[in-house]
């Protein structure tokens, strides 16, 4: 039987198994997004003060599964089977049409060049089969099916930057004796091209980053369920064939490859790898528990435990050597963000923050309390067991929505 990984896709890009992520407007300079695990937090600021969208004004009740950042710096977000998009700086959501809404969106990828393009992977509500791609040219107002023959059971889609901008996904195909086979589908010029890769048996492909400035050029991490050794590799043929970068012997929860060409990598273990243009590896240096990581400017933005890092989200400005704390929810949040539609919905979810983390509720106000969602939490079904895999993604599916007791 083939596999799924619903509980692993479940994130902005496909890949990583965290809810955090730091989402850097391009016209926006100073404004900084990050989303958390109860909602959207928002510094127009460079970090030095926040606001937050609760999470229930973006979905209506619903846990939000990831966050995405077109190319018009609109928010988009998706929670079950549904596509929200805001353009106002998260006051008012629109949700899309066409997906099948009463499934699972495992993952969700804005296009970085055409703002009207957005695609998502949506698993049928029973996740007893595998992913269906969609994809949306209007900004998420409406989705249609986009259907590659033979896809198999999706993990990732992502699209690239430079052409001729072929759309990647990463999927499990079945192989002649009726095995797992992970591949590598590409997408260009209305045809598909399959990359096979036997010699990855039993384990699954993560898209996550596709070159900026080199279409072919992919960044995968390389992963197994039950299993805390990830590989960061690298494809510098349109996935045809791949190589090992990073094999840190942990589970890997970002990856950013900044605007100088720099990489750096992470992992919830308290490290951080960096490798420098030309330097040929990575070297590994102690940090934080990291959620993610973004880059601006040579500035590299850094997603902390608040609670065993002592901040949300830090930065650097020398490649991580040292970190200087941005967002601490018990400092840096000063309430609602100040439009109508946050202030009216959001009330009871600014006091379970304010009570939560100690602050004064006479800030803005919010509508429900802080929530550990448990996204993130690591399933670890055996491969290549299906029975077993969707008993897990059933049980770390409840435990997203139904976990409310925190924050981290």
């Amino acid at each position: 039987m083939l596999a799924t990984s619903i509980a692993s896709t479940a994130h902005a890009d496909g890949a990583f198994p965290d809810e955090f992520q730091v989402l850097l407007p391009r016209d926006q300079p100073h404004t900084i997004f990050l989303g958390a695990n109860f909602g959207l937090l928002q510094s127009t600021d460079d970090g030095a003060t926040w606001t937050l969208v609760c999470e229930s004004l973006v979905t209506g009740g619903d846990n939000v599964l990831a966050y995405q950042l077109g190319a018009d710096d609109a928010v988009y977000a998706a929670f079950d089977g549904v596509v929200t998009r805001s353009s106002d700086e998260g006051c008012d959501w629109v949700h899309a049409s066409g997906l099948e809404t009463d499934g699972v969106v495992t993952d969700l990828f804005a296009d970085p060049v055409d703002a009207q393009r957005i695609y998502a992977l949506v698993a049928p509500p029973t996740l007893t089969g595998a992913a269906q791609p969609f994809v949306s040219n209007d900004g998420a107002a409406t989705f249609a099916p986009l259907l590659p023959p033979d896809a198999g059971y999706l993990v990732g889609i992502e699209s690239a930057t430079s052409a001729p901008r072929p759309l990647y996904l990463s999927t499990v195909l079945t192989n002649a004796d009726g095995g797992p086979l992970p591949a590598v589908l590409t997408l260009v010029d209305g045809g598909m091209v399959v990359h096979p890769h036997p010699e990855l048996a039993g384990k699954l492909i993560g898209i996550a980053h596709v070159d900026a400035n080199d279409s072919s050029t992919l960044y995968l991490r390389i992963y197994q369920f039950g299993s805390q050794d990830d590989v960061l590799a690298v494809s510098r043929d349109g996935a045809a064939t791949i190589t090992n970068l990073l094999s840190p012997g942990v589970e890997l929860s970002a990856f950013v490859e900044a605007s100088d060409g720099t990489l750096y990598a992470g992992s919830r273990a308290g490290k951080l790898w960096v490798e420098p243009p030309d330097a040929g590896s990575f070297a590994e240096i102690d940090g934080p528990h990291v959620r993610c990581l973004g880059e601006r400017d040579g500035t590299l933005l850094v997603c902390g435990d608040d609670i065993q890092d002592g901040y949300a989200l830090a930065s650097s400005t020398n490649r991580g050597t040292t970190l200087s704390p941005l967002l601490v929810f018990q400092h840096n949040v000063s309430g609602l963000a100040a439009c109508a539609p946050v202030q009216a919905a959001c009330q009871g979810a600014w006091e379970g923050f304010a009570s939560t983390f100690g602050l004064s509720t006479q800030a803005d106000g919010g509508a429900a309390k802080a929530s550990n969602s448990g996204c993130g939490c690591n399933a670890a079904p055996a491969w290549p067991e299906l029975a077993v895999l969707l008993a897990m993604a059933v049980a770390w599916c409840s435990r997203r929505r139904g976990a409310r007791s925190g924050s981290s």
